[in-house]
C-alpha cells in the first residue's frame, strides 16, 4: 500500500475497539509476513533459473547438446543443488559421469529403487519436475506411488493438479 493508503489505514485502524484493532494487526501481520516469504521464494527461484542458465551453457560448450533426459533432471535441481552441479562439470569428463552424479544425488534424496524407476518413467511423460514437486513426490506413501504409477500424465500441470489433489486428501 502507498503512503497516503497506509495513513487512511492507520486512521481508521485508530477509531476502531482495541480487541478488532489488535486482531486487524495480527492478519495484516500475518499477510505482510505472507508477502515476504512469496517474495524471498520468487527470488530464491529467480536465482536458480539464472545459475541453471549459466550452468547449461557451460555444459553446452563442454559436451555438446545434452540428452532431454539429462536437461530434465537438471532442470529439477535446487538453488544448492544446481551450485554442486557447477563444481561437479569441473570434475566430469564425460556426459555418463555426470548422468551417474546426477542419479546418486537423487538417490540421496530418496529416489531408489522402484520409487527411481517410476520417478524416471513420470518425468519422460512430463519433462522436467521441479524440486517442490519431487518434494511432494517423496511425501507419498507406498499406496500414493503404486496410484501415480497407473496415470498417464499428458504435463506438468496435470502432475502438479494431481499431487495437489493428493496432499488435500491425506491432510
Amino acid at each position: 500500500m502507498n503512503a497516503e493508503e497506509k495513513s487512511e489505514f492507520e486512521a481508521t485502524l485508530e477509531q476502531t475497539d482495541p480487541k478488532v484493532r489488535g486482531d486487524v494487526m495480527e492478519i495484516a501481520t500475518s499477510w505482510m509476513e505472507e508477502g515476504i516469504e512469496q517474495g524471498l521464494e520468487q527470488e530464491l527461484e529467480q536465482g536458480r533459473q539464472s545459475q541453471l542458465r549459466l550452468v547449461g551453457k557451460l555444459l553446452t560448450k563442454k559436451f555438446g547438446q545434452l540428452p532431454a533426459m539429462l536437461q530434465h533432471q537438471i532442470e529439477g535441481l535446487t538453488f544448492l543443488q544446481v551450485e554442486q552441479l557447477g563444481e561437479q562439470l569441473l570434475d566430469s569428463q564425460t556426459i555418463r559421469t555426470l548422468g551417474n552424479w546426477l542419479t546418486q544425488l537423487e538417490a540421496s534424496e530418496g529416489f531408489t529403487g522402484e520409487k527411481a524407476e517410476m520417478f524416471n518413467q513420470l518425468r519422460q511423460q512430463v519433462g522436467a519436475i521441479a524440486p517442490k514437486q519431487k518434494q511432494k513426490l517423496l511425501a507419498l506413501s507406498t499406496e500414493q506411488w503404486r496410484n501415480l504409477s497407473t496415470i498417464d500424465f499428458e504435463s506438468i500441470n496435470d502432475l502438479d493438479s494431481w499431487l495437489s489433489s493428493t496432499s488435500t486428501e491425506s491432510d
